[in-house]
């Protein structure tokens, strides 16, 4: 990634952070824990970069992700809410119905972008999250 290559690294990926501070360095964040399966709101707070152009707030019903996110703020894309109000203590004891659920940036002459959501088929489906990863994808290899 450094020398001009992308990572675009999706849910699960982020326990690679818990083992290896160079994955977790070019991730930007370490995985925390999740709540189980239950659903969410996919808030879009970044809706000018070029992954999340076109895209509305979504809701899914999956693993909502906590992270302890170490990059700047401005390059969080989306952030995830309970709606039901339902909070999460995660394993650093930060209690919180909300997380970052997606973030993009450059890394060296690279692109990363992280997306929480997708631990269950029908999330990487969704409409509108789909439109995200297409977006994502075209970003990563340069191409907008």
């Amino acid at each position: 990634v450094q020398e001009g290559g992308s990572l675009f690294a999706y849910h699960n990926n982020s326990q690679v952070s818990l083992f290896n501070k160079d994955y977790r360095d070019v991730e930007g964040a370490v995985y925390t824990g999740h709540p189980p399966i239950r659903p969410f709101e996919v808030k879009i707070v970044n809706p000018d970069h070029p992954i999340t152009k076109g895209v509305r707030d979504f809701v899914v019903t999956d693993e909502q992700h906590f992270m302890a996110y170490d990059k700047d703020p401005k390059y969080v894309l989306a952030r995830s809410f309970n709606e039901e109000g339902l909070d999460y203590t995660d394993q650093t004891g930060r209690r919180s119905n909300t997380a970052e659920a997606a973030w993009a940036y450059h890394y060296g002459k690279g692109r990363v972008c992280f997306m929480a959501p997708g631990h269950m088929v029908t999330v990487l489906w969704n409409p509108e999250y789909e439109k995200m990863q297409k977006n994502a994808v075209k970003w990563l290899l340069h191409e907008t």
